[in-house]
């Protein structure tokens, strides 16, 4: 009898231990698109998920008999808990943090990272090729920064239509420049799959404020406002997209 009860009570004790292991720890790395500071918000997430998505437990038996099953019980929901907040992290873009996924990881990003550059810098130089003609000269004004993607102070301070002239030669370089847009767009989608899209919609935005443009219904000030919000916006959904 007494060795039934020290039984008894060393399962008890040994239970905390037991689920240290079923609740195995492990350092969490962001995958792309996500940042050291989205860990802690997405970790509390994640812990209250798992820590209701278990089941309940009941037995009706003999005292021994419920205190071995709720032992039991426990372990399988510390294994389960465990295993719904690793999925609820990889879901978030978050991942296992070994020496090898580390390597893993820092070997994509830097590819991903030169190969964007690359198709940037051909698409840069695609683009200054039409601007540089000499029938654009008069547009040279109201052109972008190419290492900023934005508009000065200056140019957003144009609040005045374009001339009928400059409608039409701004028309003219838009179609003209569109075959670098779209070759940037296939090469970064080629890089990164989820990237096509994103572009895709970013140009058809610019091309309906393009539209607007040279058909005189907006100033060159909205104009530059709109594509400079857009670009913006181009940006967040870039850095938060998972790749």
């Amino acid at each position: 009898m007494k060795w039934k009860h020290a039984l008894q009570g060393l399962s008890t004790a040994a239970l905390p231990a037991i689920l240290l292991v079923g609740c195995a720890q492990h350092n969490w790395a962001p995958g792309p698109g996500r940042t050291v500071a989205d860990f802690e918000p997405t970790k509390a997430q994640c812990s209250l998920m798992a820590r209701h998505g278990g089941s309940g437990f009941a037995a009706v038996v003999s005292s021994s008999y419920v205190a071995e099953a709720a032992l039991g019980h426990a372990i399988g929901e510390s294994i389960r808990a465990q295993a719904d907040f690793n999925d609820c992290m990889s879901a978030r873009g978050f991942v296992i943090s070994t020496p090898e996924t580390v390597a893993a990881n820092q070997g994509k990003s830097d590819r991903i990272k030169a190969e964007v550059q690359a198709a940037t810098a051909t698409y840069k130089q695609c683009v200054i090729g039409v601007r540089d003609l000499p029938r654009y000269e008069p547009l040279q004004q109201y052109f972008t920064d190419m290492q900023t993607g934005k508009h000065s102070m200056m140019q957003l301070a144009m609040d005045r239509m374009p001339t009928v002239a400059e409608a039409r030669l701004m028309a003219a370089f838009s179609d003209e420049v569109e075959p670098c847009v779209e070759k940037r767009n296939v090469e970064y989608e080629r890089i990164a799959a989820p990237f096509g899209p994103i572009f895709r919609q970013a140009q058809e935005v610019t091309k309906g404020e393009m539209l607007l443009l040279v058909k005189r219904q907006q100033t060159w000030s909205v104009y530059f406002t709109r594509v400079d919000q857009a670009g913006i916006a181009l940006r967040e959904r870039l850095r938060t997209t998972r790749i």
